[in-house]
């Protein structure tokens, strides 16, 4: 049930559930947003959810039609190529300015921390526990950085890089661990070239991955449609 008072905090809280069901993968591209069953789901009336909707399309996850129905936003290849250019900027200037602080004396830990929970939950084979564990990483990069005009740009990231990451969930799992662990020892030992040029492979090998991964859903969603029989 949700744990607010107002209508106004209701009809926020509403927005906020359904919009981390978009971001985690629950609730994906194409995927109709049905008053009535996302109310049953979130334990509230229709009232709070029908005033989430036009909430959702304007943060462009949703998108709404003149009778009232909506769906979640579907993802195009210039959004994951547009998102990369970004992080492709701002990622090895992360990293760069971590391993610079580290090297004037940053404790790393917390990041070194974050890296043995990611390799543990890759051996026990538990995605969500995986992809926390990666998180939690790319913010200790932040933390370190110590910039926070850079963590504010970067928060504004994460949740379209979340829903991003969601189209290919589980996929490639040690290649992403293995990027990790080549970034998280370059900033770890200080070694600033490396740790801007491994930020930076890092993120052009996961713009390829999403984007094989959301043409071969493309062509799946494109076999599996129904073919029109001719009159």
């Amino acid at each position: 049930m949700w744990p607010v008072s107002t209508d106004q905090a209701r009809s926020l809280w509403v927005y906020d559930e359904i919009k981390k069901m978009i971001i985690n993968g629950e609730l994906r591209p194409g995927d109709d947003l049905r008053e009535r069953d996302l109310a049953e789901m979130l334990g509230v009336s229709r009232v709070p959810v029908r005033e989430a909707l036009p909430m959702l399309e304007r943060a462009g996850l949703a998108q709404l039609s003149p009778r009232r129905t909506a769906r979640v936003t579907e993802i195009t290849e210039s959004d994951i190529t547009g998102h990369f250019e970004v992080r492709t900027a701002l990622e090895p200037l992360a990293a760069r300015l971590a391993a610079q602080r580290v090297s004037n004396g940053g404790d790393p830990a917390a990041l070194q921390a974050a890296l043995v929970s990611a390799h543990d939950a890759m051996t026990r084979r538990d995605d969500q526990a995986f992809h926390d564990s990666n998180s939690l990483l790319h913010l200790e990069i932040e933390r370190l950085a110590v910039n926070p005009l850079l963590d504010e740009v970067m928060t504004l990231l994460r949740e379209r890089k979340a829903r991003l990451n969601a189209i290919d969930p589980g996929g490639h799992a040690k290649d992403r661990h293995q990027e990790h662990v080549i970034l998280v020892d370059a900033i770890t030992d200080g070694n600033i070239r490396l740790a801007e040029a491994s930020a930076l492979t890092h993120v052009e090998l996961g713009h390829s991955r999403v984007t094989r991964a959301w043409h071969e859903r493309d062509d799946r969603l494109r076999i599996a449609a129904p073919r029109s029989t001719p009159a």
